[in-house]
């Protein structure tokens, strides 16, 4: 079944690359940018210890 849904997912790249390259780009834009602002966030609340010296 998984390998049925592999090669169907292939092919459906293979056929309609501007729109796979469009959606591809995307999530991957969207995946990134999530991560730029959790990772913004945590830097602005994490307990960062201070040095006295």
């Amino acid at each position: 079944m998984i390998k049925y849904d592999w090669k169907q997912a292939w092919e459906l790249l293979k056929q309609h690359k501007l729109f796979s390259v469009l959606y591809i780009t995307g999530a991957g834009l969207a995946i990134a940018m999530t991560m730029v602002v959790f990772v913004a966030h945590y830097i602005r609340v994490a307990p960062i210890a201070l040095r006295d010296e």
